[in-house]
């Protein structure tokens, strides 16, 4: 079993978790720089739209990309692609102080906890979360206990200095897929470097929606896994077709105090 899939079997908070993320956190350079989220905020689209603009190559859903941005843990085996000999470092971590300049993608609550249940119902070798309603997993999702970083409102805060100190930029989902052009280069010049226009635009358009989901389609194929999907929806304010007032109210009360800091009005 590798490090990164003996951390993530490890799903509460404790010593050995503790210890096993101090020895993912290892032999970082000054110039990394990291692309961080909580799962399911769209990290994996940010990290191809990054790739590909940092390198000028096409992503397939795992050729290139894994070539240039993996996960924490990983980095040892990457190659540099920013500034001089930096690193595009994956991270679901909450804020270390290691993290000398990132990207934090946000996403809705709402939207993460809706795309986290469907991911763990094709993905999670749990045999309960197959029976679970999305009202009992919406219980266990405010309160941290669906996913090995904790839960979403800690996360979250814990990053908010960072991007109060400017060493983290903070990138909404929503904005993103509004405005892709427009963010994306806000994210290369963050990064330190410009590209024209026309050049962004067809960036962005080999990462659509569309791009990403025959992406994966191509390589669920070549690896006879035809059956699951991770790229679903895609949009903004999924969650109104799955969350029921009472799963709004618990989010609200929750969460609530939080998401208002991010513009996520429960």
């Amino acid at each position: 079993m590798n490090i990164k899939h003996f951390s993530r079997s490890i799903c509460s908070v404790g010593p050995l978790r503790s210890a096993v993320v101090v020895f993912r956190h290892r032999g970082f350079r000054q110039s990394d720089v990291f692309l961080a989220s909580y799962p399911k905020s769209g990290n994996t689209w940010l990290r191809h739209l990054i790739v590909h603009a940092a390198t000028g190559k096409e992503t397939k859903w795992r050729d290139v990309l894994t070539d240039y941005s993996l996960m924490v843990g990983q980095h040892g085996t990457l190659l540099s692609s920013i500034g001089s000999g930096g690193r595009l470092i994956k991270t679901h971590e909450p804020f270390r102080n290691q993290y000398k300049k990132s990207i934090l993608m946000v996403r809705d609550p709402r939207d993460i906890a809706v795309s986290e249940f469907h991911y763990r119902k094709q993905f999670s070798n749990d045999r309960n979360i197959a029976h679970q309603t999305f009202s009992e997993y919406i219980d266990r999702f405010v309160r941290g206990k669906t996913c090995v970083y904790g839960s979403w409102h800690a996360h979250c805060e814990s990053w908010l200095p960072a991007v109060e100190s400017k060493s983290a930029l903070l990138v909404k989902y929503e904005d993103l897929q509004q405005s892709p052009i427009d963010k994306l280069d806000e994210m290369v010049r963050f990064l330190g470097f410009q590209i024209n226009i026309e050049v962004l635009g067809r960036i962005v358009e080999a990462n659509s929606a569309e791009s990403m989901r025959e992406k994966e389609r191509v390589y669920r194929k070549q690896t006879n896994e035809t059956e699951k999907v991770f790229v679903r929806h895609a949009k903004p304010a999924g969650w109104q077709e799955l969350l029921s007032s009472n799963d709004i109210d618990v989010l609200r009360d929750k969460l609530g105090h939080v998401s208002s800091k991010l513009g996520y009005e429960l």
